[in-house]
């Protein structure tokens, strides 16, 4: 079997373990499988994924770190062929690269220096990010991402009553980790006029009508990347944990249909990349 995702998965050392997840967006049913390893994803899973994929499950893995602890690779993702020359040119040529819907793409970056220190790690890869314009969603260091040679199930790709397959482009470059500038060491955010830090109190209240504001006003065309921003813009703002999860409940657009399944685990793990993006900003419950 010459399948596009073994050419890959293969790009990884042989002892990577990785996790892999199979999630039918409209039902919100999900499928983990967990420690495999290339051989046993090559022998025993590939088969089972093709079907699943055939039954309108979306396919994603998750390389897990070396197992000393630290890592190598980077992923950026939401980038434009125009960013990927960008990278390139930059001297920044990517591991390789997906193409997981017409003219979108996701990459990996993989450097020749193991980062252990999890906040150097972080600090990097939002360089990267805010750099190229990548979707801030890709920050962080458990996040999946597709697997070349199946469909990608949302509906809005449907062309003709087909799914696009994930498309895979290899160069298998390694880059030089001196290619970065020296990047500042994190330190931890100022307090904000009303915010952390102060002993004004906001009302629960006033979190819920900011946050409809901002979706009244926001682009409905990438929800995914509007509950993001209002996730940013809300911490920002000074309100808790707890009162933005709700007014998101609340006001995201078609959340129940989007998330079905799961909404609370897609709205914790993306108010933490919201706080990962303002310079590690710690999150009030």
């Amino acid at each position: 079997m010459n399948h596009p995702s073994l050419k890959q998965l293969s790009l990884y050392p042989l002892t990577t373990h990785f996790q892999v997840k199979a999630i039918r967006l409209d039902t919100g049913e999900i499928k983990v499988m967990r420690d495999i390893v290339y051989f046993e994803y090559a022998t025993k899973y590939i088969k089972y994924l093709k079907f699943l994929n055939t039954q309108g499950f979306n396919i994603y893995f998750f390389p897990m770190p070396l197992a000393a602890g630290g890592r190598v690779d980077f992923l950026l993702d939401d980038l434009s062929h125009e960013k990927i020359k960008k990278l390139s040119q930059d001297g920044l040529k990517p591991l390789y690269y997906l193409e997981t819907s017409p003219l979108n793409f996701q990459t990996v970056l993989r450097f020749n220096t193991i980062i252990s220190n999890k906040e150097e790690y972080l600090a990097v890869n939002r360089y990267l990010v805010e750099k190229y314009d990548a979707d801030f969603g890709s920050v962080g260091t458990e996040h999946f991402f597709r697997i070349a040679g199946f469909s990608n199930r949302k509906e809005k790709y449907v062309k003709s009553g087909k799914y696009p397959f994930v498309k895979l482009f290899n160069s298998g470059n390694i880059i030089d980790k001196n290619l970065l500038p020296e990047l500042p060491k994190l330190t931890p955010t100022a307090p904000r006029p009303g915010g952390r830090g102060e002993n004004k109190t906001i009302k629960s209240s006033d979190c819920d009508k900011y946050v409809a504001a901002i979706y009244r006003n926001g682009d409905i065309s990438d929800i995914s990347r509007l509950d993001w921003k209002v996730m940013r813009m809300a911490l920002q703002k000074g309100f808790i944990e707890n009162e933005i999860a709700e007014a998101i409940r609340r006001h995201s657009p078609n959340l129940d249909s989007r998330k079905s399944g799961h909404i609370d685990d897609y709205i914790e793990r993306t108010i933490r990349k919201a706080a990962l993006s303002l310079n590690n900003f710690t999150i009030r419950r």
